[in-house]
């Protein structure tokens, strides 16, 4: 769907300044006039002829629910939130615009696009719990190669699944939206980080006499994430498993270039845009290749560091909206699934294997 129709028809339908009205996408639902539209599944506890408002812990408002599902109105004298719904809903459907009377098929949640990212990471996921409804995802069918290339498998001999990880790789693999995706490879990365510390401190706990070596684990615990994760890969992940999924950087030099030089920041391990570039030249990630780039750093160091590094801009550019960070969206989809998706599975894989095949203690 070509979302300037939807601004179109927005602006024609209330007589709105073109310059006032954006559409974008924000972890990949459409948000327009400044409002992300997500689809939901509300409980029946509801009086269903309620306005539901959502207020954080402080009390401010957050959201609000429409619970419009099944309820049928003229398109021509809906009100603009109503309206705007409506062209969310039919984002995909030839007719949009053209119906005079219109049923609505789901309850919607509108929250403000300043808010998206507070919402996304700290209340999405449990709204079941606080707010008795759950999200419906939104499955676009973008039509772009999803690793259309790929011809082999090879298996992993792991019996040490539990069945919390299952349940979220069963979700992984029917999840539509690279982005989210993406985001979830990196929580479970998140997740195992904080379980790994839990374990060390237990240990510590059991042996006594530990209070030095248990305040060190607690300041590395509050480092920033790019460290946690840079540590996680250097204890968990043999960083020669990633050469040839970093070398695929190099069919994405734009979005190297913006993402980690024009958007970067400090903490970029190849500080030079000049230095990228004699990598590009030489065409992979071996020893001989970084010898001439990578400083003081060992080569399995650097790899270390340029894959934490490029994985956390990634996750930055998904999950923040907002001024100094570079904002993905339709576009940047191959990107994530030629590059930065199979980069952050080859980092989880080899990380879980050797978690879970270690003592942690």
């Amino acid at each position: 769907m070509n979302y300037n129709i939807i601004k179109d028809l927005f602006i024609r339908q209330f007589d709105r300044n073109p310059a006032e009205i954006s559409i974008f996408l924000t972890y990949g639902f459409i948000t327009l006039e400044n409002q992300v539209v997500m689809p939901i599944k509300v409980s029946n506890i509801f009086n269903r002829s309620n306005l539901i408002q959502i207020e954080d812990e402080n009390s401010a408002i957050l959201g609000e629910l429409y619970l419009i599902r099944e309820n049928k109105y003229e398109v021509n004298s809906m009100p603009e939130t109503l309206y705007k719904i409506y062209l969310c809903e039919n984002e995909s459907e030839l007719n949009i615009g053209q119906h005079q009377d219109y049923q609505f098929k789901y309850d919607y949640l509108l929250i403000d696009v300043e808010r998206a990212e507070e919402y996304f990471t700290n209340y999405k996921q449990n709204s079941f719990l606080w707010g008795d409804f759950c999200h419906i995802e939104n499955e676009i069918s973008h039509g772009l190669d999803f690793n259309t290339g790929l011809t082999k498998l090879t298996t992993i001999n792991s019996a040490r699944i539990d069945s919390q990880i299952r349940s979220i790789h069963i979700e992984l693999i029917s999840e539509s939206n690279c982005f989210h995706r993406f985001l979830k490879y990196y929580h479970l990365l998140e997740m195992h980080f904080d379980m790994h510390t839990a374990k060390k401190i237990s240990a510590y706990f059991s042996k006594g006499g530990k209070e030095k070596e248990i305040s060190s684990l607690l300041r590395d615990y509050n480092r920033e994430d790019l460290n946690r994760l840079e540590s996680l890969i250097e204890n968990f992940v043999n960083p020669l498993t990633l050469q040839n999924f970093l070398k695929e950087i190099f069919n994405h030099e734009s979005h190297a270039k913006n993402i980690f030089y024009k958007f970067g920041k400090e903490s970029n391990p190849l500080k030079s845009y000049k230095d990228f570039e004699k990598l590009k030249r030489g065409g992979m990630f071996s020893e001989n290749i970084t010898q001439n780039v990578r400083g003081q750093s060992t080569h399995n160091k650097f790899l270390t560091k340029i894959s934490a590094y490029w994985i956390y801009r990634v996750r930055s550019s998904i999950a923040h909206r907002k001024l100094g960070e570079y904002v993905m969206d339709d576009k940047d989809r191959k990107f994530i699934i030629n590059f930065a998706e199979p980069l952050i599975k080859a980092i989880y894989r080899d990380f879980y294997l050797s978690f879970n095949n270690s003592d942690n203690t």
